[in-house]
């Protein structure tokens, strides 16, 4: 048994075939998925349940999956994960994968696309996965401009790709469906979003009627304080994500916040605040918004 554990943690993962070969069968497995020790995601592999993430249960089986079949490539958001770039709104439980020996076909764990020639391929560790601009537009194209906002944002943020790069991608012709989407996404996209929170409230905001900057100085002491959007020109929009606020350091956090939302108010601006559970009611936001918007324009006309 200690054998099977030692392999999940190396690897990431261990699959009933694994386990098998380490004299672990599979009523073991449920056992340790029963005590809480392991996960059963999908395709017989079972992840330790004490380092996994959504992110990471993903990556594990995309990476069980590849090491099983030498010919697959991983492809769409399960290529994204081990380039390791920020998903939202893809389905964890589904890896994708490129396979040139076949048709497309999907099945609830996996979906199997056609690996085209010219396709780009890249060696990310012991791994196949489709270029990064290329699978950045194959998110946005499958499951919709959001979710490929936050990965191209992400993407640009860390300098792994270039507009240029996506651009290219959409004016290939190797996107077979959502062109639209992902033609939105690769324009909307900007590297100065710091968080997946502040591109879903971009593309809010984006949707609606008002101008808005990006990580806007709207002054302040020191080197000023930055917004994360300004709309209107007199508007600090906000995300405001899991920072914790325990123990001293996070009451400094909350002090130091304060001290700049007074300050900001204090020269004229409106000030809203946006909280992730929030960003799922997007007309809400934009009603909030536009409240916001109005009464600044009026206390600057007074």
């Amino acid at each position: 048994m200690e054998e099977v554990l030692d392999l999940a943690h190396r690897q990431g993962y261990v699959t009933t075939a694994q386990a098998a070969n380490l004299g672990v069968g599979r009523m073991s497995l449920h056992r340790l998925v029963g005590a809480g020790v392991f996960l059963h995601t999908a395709q017989g592999v079972y992840v330790p349940r004490d380092d996994s993430t959504r992110e990471g249960r993903h990556a594990a089986v995309t990476r069980a999956i590849l090491d099983a079949d030498p010919w697959s490539v991983a492809s769409h958001h399960s290529a994204l994960v081990l380039h390791g770039i920020n998903l939202y709104g893809v389905p964890f439980d589904q890896v994708q994968v490129a396979d040139p020996r076949c048709s497309s076909r999907s099945h609830r764990s996996l979906h199997r696309h056609v690996l085209r020639d010219g396709d780009p391929v890249v060696t990310i560790g012991e791994h196949r996965a489709i270029g990064l601009p290329l699978a950045l537009c194959q998110t946005a194209s499958r499951w919709g401009m959001v979710a490929g906002l936050v990965s191209m944002d992400h993407a640009l943020r860390l300098g792994e790709v270039a507009k240029d790069d996506l651009q290219s991608v959409i004016d290939s012709g190797r996107l077979r469906r959502g062109i639209r989407a992902a033609r939105r996404a690769a324009a909307l996209a900007d590297g100065r979003a710091e968080s997946p929170g502040e591109s879903r409230l971009r593309a809010i905001v984006h949707g609606g009627s008002f101008d808005y900057d990006l990580q806007a100085n709207v002054g302040g002491p020191g080197s000023g304080y930055v917004a994360d959007l300004l709309i209107d020109g007199r508007v600090v929009l906000e995300f405001d994500g899991e920072l914790k606020y325990d123990g001293p350091e996070g009451r400094k956090a909350i002090v130091a916040e304060k001290r700049r939302e007074d300050w900001i108010r204090s020269r004229g601006y409106g000030f809203m605040r946006v909280m992730w559970p929030e960003l799922d009611y997007p007309a809400t936001v934009q009603r909030v918004l536009h409240g916001h918007v109005l009464a600044t324009r009026a206390a600057r006309a007074a």
